[in-house]
This record gives structure tokens, C-alpha cells and sequence, in this order.
């Protein structure tokens, strides 16, 4: 379990550092346009490509902490094994959906590679830019695998039927 939770400290900090690296480039832009008339030509490209990887990163650490946005009516409402039903399908489903993403991007980086394509303005690979999404769609599908078996444990949801799951 020591991997799992320093996968998922790893997560944090890349999402987190991609965050702070957009806002700082942004700022900067900001900054130079508007206080010193000039403009950073990359900028805009390098604040659009930590975002994406703030996206991809971090969804698969906020799965890991149940904490995407569902609809959790038939769990605050239902009986607990009817919760629990629907939030373990719910769940596969996710997964499912994680799995064909993770398949169909390995193929689009397969194809960014054939074409050779840069960023424009970074004149970096753009397999740098789209290595995000296999990598994110692959880590959020081991975050809800691990997740599914707290659907066979008899106690939870434990405020299942009228109290809401909490944390989906």
C-alpha cells in the first residue's frame, strides 16, 4: 500500500506544481503585456499545456479520494444494498469508460509519433502535451479498481438510505 499512497502523493504534487506553473506563466503574460508593452510569445501555449495536465493528473487523485462529482440521489435515498448496487455499477462504468480512453489515446500518441507534430510556439513533441491523457485515463482506472471494493464491504455505504453517501 506504500506505492499506492506515494502514487497518490506523486499525483498531488504534479497536479498541484502544473497549477502553480499555469498561474505563474499566466502572471507573467499579464505582466509583461500590460506593465511592459511586450508580449511572451509561448506563454499562452505553456499555461494551456500545464492545465491539461492539471486536468488528467488530478482527476486521477481526486478519484482516489471519491471525490468526483456523481449523482448520488439513489444513494442518499435507496436502502443500503440498492446503494451499493448502483454505486458499484456506476463505478464499472467509470472504469469502463477509463479503459477505452487509456486504449483509443495510447493510439493518438501512436499517431502524434508518425506525424512528428510540434507545439508551435514551445516547439516541443506534442506527445509531451497528450502523454497526460493515457497517463491520467490509466491512473484514474487504477484509483476506481482499487475503489471498487469498498463496494463488498458489508458497511458501506454506511449513511446509505436517506444520510448520502458522502463521498461520491
Amino acid at each position: 500500500m506504500r506505492i499506492i499512497t506515494a502514487l497518490g502523493r506523486l499525483e498531488e504534487v504534479v497536479a498541484s506544481l502544473c497549477l502553480v506553473g499555469m498561474v505563474v506563466t499566466i502572471s507573467l503574460q499579464v505582466f509583461n503585456r500590460y506593465v511592459l508593452g511586450s508580449s511572451l510569445y509561448w506563454s499562452e501555449e505553456l499555461g494551456r499545456y500545464l492545465f491539461i495536465w492539471a486536468v488528467y493528473i488530478g482527476c486521477a487523485f481526486v478519484s482516489q479520494q471519491q471525490k468526483h462529482l456523481g449523482v448520488e440521489l439513489v444513494q442518499r435515498f435507496a436502502p443500503p444494498m440498492a446503494a451499493r448496487i448502483t454505486g458499484a455499477a456506476a463505478d464499472l462504468v467509470s472504469l469502463s469508460f477509463c479503459l477505452v480512453a487509456t486504449w483509443w489515446s495510447v493510439g493518438m500518441l501512436q499517431f502524434l509519433a508518425m506525424t512528428g507534430q510540434r507545439a508551435p510556439a514551445l516547439g516541443i513533441s506534442v506527445i509531451w502535451v497528450y502523454l497526460c491523457v493515457p497517463l491520467g485515463f490509466a491512473l484514474t482506472s487504477v484509483r476506481i479498481t482499487l475503489g471498487l471494493r469498498r463496494w463488498l464491504q458489508p458497511t458501506y455505504p454506511a449513511s446509505a438510505g436517506g444520510q448520502g453517501s458522502g463521498g461520491r
